[in-house]
């Protein structure tokens, strides 16, 4: 496999000083489950997706957004390099993770997923920007949406 020289880059990602036995645990898990397919081509696409997902998260790790926009754009960005399944495929991998680890589990993640996927599907994520501002439509910024609004001048 070509991508087997890439992996001690990717288990360091994964690892945090707080709390590196989940982490390890974690990312075990993941690894396990990818090598767990039956086909090498199978094996690899499925690389494909977790070895862009590190390289790919510093681009929706930004302050304000919310969790459900990270999983579109994120999903979105990893389907145009990697194709639809084996994006969609990560998603799953990343929630079955997190019922084991420190994650949070949803369904609506999957959804979120799901949504950026078929954006990239439809025609709608051609580019970086374009997943990114989709699923910003879909999933609008909770700053924004939430924040404070004065009341407006009486008129005399």
């Amino acid at each position: 496999m070509c991508v087997i020289w890439c992996v001690p880059d990717f288990l360091s990602q994964f690892i945090s000083s707080n709390n590196r036995y989940l982490s390890m645990r974690k990312c075990l898990f993941v690894l396990l489950f990818i090598t767990s397919f039956s086909t090498q081509a199978a094996s690899s696409a499925a690389m494909c997706s977790l070895l862009f997902s590190v390289r790919l998260k510093p681009q929706v790790e930004l302050p304000g957004v919310s969790d459900k926009w990270k999983h579109c754009a994120l999903s979105c960005l990893l389907a145009r390099r990697c194709g639809a399944e084996d994006s969609f495929l990560l998603g799953i991998i990343k929630e079955l993770a997190d019922t084991v680890g420190p994650g949070n589990a949803e369904w609506a993640d999957l959804q979120a997923d799901l949504n950026g996927v078929t954006l990239w599907l439809i025609g709608m994520g051609k580019t970086d920007q374009m997943c990114k501002d989709q699923c910003l439509s879909i999933y609008p910024n909770p700053l924004l949406e939430n924040a404070c609004h004065l009341p407006s001048t009486p008129s005399l």
